[in-house]
């Protein structure tokens, strides 16, 4: 369960890289041509959701993970990428999935681990087809460990335990869907969500536009000064980000919605502030194109990719923002993917 002896240096290595990518693909756009990059501690693990398939060979049970070094492999030389809390967690998994196989057929599962929490959901991969029932397994494995709060087995539309992930973040309690993107690493996470509160911040706003607001972390963050409204298309992470809002005691509205259709429909006047944090595919044409029709003061823009990122910046350039400040997190160590946060003001 060791990391790879060479972590340390490979990690400077990529750090090396993603800067140079960064500065060229982001750097003209940029008030300051060097991007400013925050790394992610990496030693004592840094995700908080790692996935397992699960293969039958030969009469055993072949657990199989994913590292961002080595790829898919024994579930023991993976789990370096998870806190010890996840470590463990995995291994009470894995015996259970090695200890029921012959019954209940496990094809693979997700752990997702609460930011700043000591509790855990696991979601479970089971064939349709399969006849048996997993409500047995499912209440087994809750009771192998108190921080396992909830099982999911999608296929079944089954849920044992509490239906959602539990997280702490810039000291704020709130929950997550199991099923949807929040971010998964637990050593970078509230400097990110600090960086987009911050940008909210810097001066008031009255009303507050949330696009793509997932389980509504960003907008909720901003304070309690802001009219709030959060916009996403899948209504899961809208009823969480309800759930979130009225259990800080904020009067925020969430819609479902796509961002381009809602932001086409007429509009009183401009909200203060919008922050988006689109897919990895970027807002896109339609999105910005809105955005330039609409003209709030501000917008902060949240992206992991910095490709999709530079074009969503350019097609803002045009409609009339600049750049005031940009910071990158490399949430995902390893890989090309990097969580950049830019402020833009209108000229």
């Amino acid at each position: 369960m060791a990391p790879p002896s060479d972590l340390v240096g490979r990690y400077q290595q990529h750090l090396a890289e993603t800067r140079a990518r960064l500065d060229r693909v982001l750097g003209a756009m940029l008030p300051s041509p060097d991007v400013d990059l925050r790394p992610s501690p990496i030693d004592s693990g840094f995700r908080s959701h790692a996935r397992f398939s699960v293969e039958l060979l030969e009469g055993r049970c072949a657990v199989l993970g994913t590292d961002p070094l080595n790829g898919s492999a024994d579930w023991r030389s993976t789990v370096w990428i998870l806190p010890s809390i996840g470590r463990r967690l995995v291994e009470r998994v894995v015996a259970h999935v090695e200890e029921t196989s012959s019954r209940f057929p496990v094809r693979g599962f997700d752990l997702c681990l609460g930011q700043g929490t000591e509790q855990a959901h696991l979601v479970v991969a089971v064939d349709r087809a399969e006849p048996v029932s997993f409500l047995p397994w499912a209440q087994a494995m809750l009771e192998r460990d108190q921080r396992l709060t909830g099982v999911s087995v999608p296929s079944r539309l089954l849920t044992v335990g509490e239906p959602f992930v539990q997280h702490r973040v810039c000291a704020v309690e709130l929950r997550s869907h199991p099923l949807a993107f929040f971010q998964t690493n637990h050593r970078l996470a509230d400097q990110l969500f600090a960086a987009v509160r911050d940008a909210a911040g810097r001066e008031p706003a009255d009303d507050l536009l949330d696009l793509y607001c997932g389980a509504g972390v960003h907008g909720l963050l901003a304070g309690a000064g802001p009219v709030l409204t959060g916009i996403d298309s899948d209504p899961r992470v809208v009823d969480v980000a309800r759930f979130n809002a009225r259990r800080l005691g904020r009067a925020a509205r969430y819609i479902r919605a796509e961002a381009a259709s809602y932001l086409a429909r007429p509009w009183p006047r401009s909200p203060a502030l919008v922050i988006a944090n689109p897919p990895r595919a970027g807002c896109g044409e339609a999105v910005n194109a809105a955005l330039g029709t609409l003209r709030p003061p501000r917008v902060c823009l949240v992206c992991c990719s910095a490709e999709s990122h530079a074009r969503d910046l350019d097609q803002l350039g045009a409609a009339g923002y600049a750049v005031e400040r940009c910071t990158a997190f490399d949430m995902f160590p390893f890989s090309l993917h990097v969580e950049c946060v830019t402020e833009l003001r209108l000229r």
